[in-house]
């Protein structure tokens, strides 16, 4: 099975006390990048919780690739 590569953008990160949760939405616009994954990928939002430190920033867009396992 092929692999997928999606792109995001981190909407919100969280502090829960003992970990952080970040929620990402796939790019819709924004750049001519950004408009060839919106019309060739998948479409939706992600939710994460992570327990170091804050890994991800909001307003940033971040690769997640999709692979069998």
């Amino acid at each position: 099975m092929a692999s997928t590569r999606c792109k995001f953008t981190c909407r919100s990160v969280t502090d829960l006390g003992d970990g952080y949760e970040c929620v990402f939405e796939a790019v819709t616009c924004g750049s001519k990048e950004n408009d060839k994954f919106f019309n060739y990928t998948l479409s939706g939002q992600l939710t994460l919780s992570v327990v170091r430190d804050k890994s991800f920033e909001e307003n940033k867009e971040y690769y997640i690739d999709i692979h069998e396992a």
